[in-house]
């Protein structure tokens, strides 16, 4: 019975050893995430440049038009507005983005910081309790072998004094 109730122990504190290792595994994945968008948000701030490069441009476009193409100078306006408005865009949604994953790894962190404490703490108890077990069980077992050598004796001793009597 104390052998079985040592392999459950043993097989719980495994168990709780695998859940830490998953939960690590979970907090790497959420890493590579973030090193990913952070490749994800390299390009689109080039792209971002590149417009903000092509909005000067079209600024010294118009620049150019004033000395009275004043429609042509009307569309330029309109296109540098729409880039410029795309590129605020961008940029709300890169930070956004970006406060999001922050938060999300923040959270991730601590859900595993939280977790894995008590499991830690867990299987510190059932390591004691494990080695508590194994103690009593070799103590048992050391108690049974004297028990079966004195009945060894006993049975020895009652033997010679059955043999001295047969021998009367």
């Amino acid at each position: 019975a104390l052998e079985s109730e040592c392999k459950i122990i043993e097989i719980k504190a495994k168990l709780d050893k695998e859940e830490v290792q998953s939960l690590k595994k979970e907090a790497q994945a959420t890493k590579e995430i973030m090193e990913s968008l952070e490749e994800t948000i390299q390009p689109l701030e080039t792209s971002n440049q590149a417009k903000e490069k092509q909005i000067l441009s079209l600024a010294e476009e118009l620049e150019k038009a004033t000395k009275g193409h004043k429609e042509q100078l009307d569309s330029l306006l309109d296109s540098s507005k729409a880039v410029h408005n795309e590129l605020m865009e961008n940029q709300s949604v890169l930070e956004n983005t970006c406060n999001n994953l922050v938060n999300a790894a923040k959270l991730n962190h601590d859900e595993v910081r939280e977790t894995r404490r008590p499991l830690e703490q867990s299987n510190q108890a059932m390591e004691k309790q494990i080695h508590a077990l194994k103690e009593e069980l070799e103590e048992t077992t050391r108690a049974r072998k004297e028990l079966h050598d004195s009945y060894k004796l006993a049975y020895d001793e009652l033997e010679t004094n059955h043999s001295g009597l047969e021998i009367m």
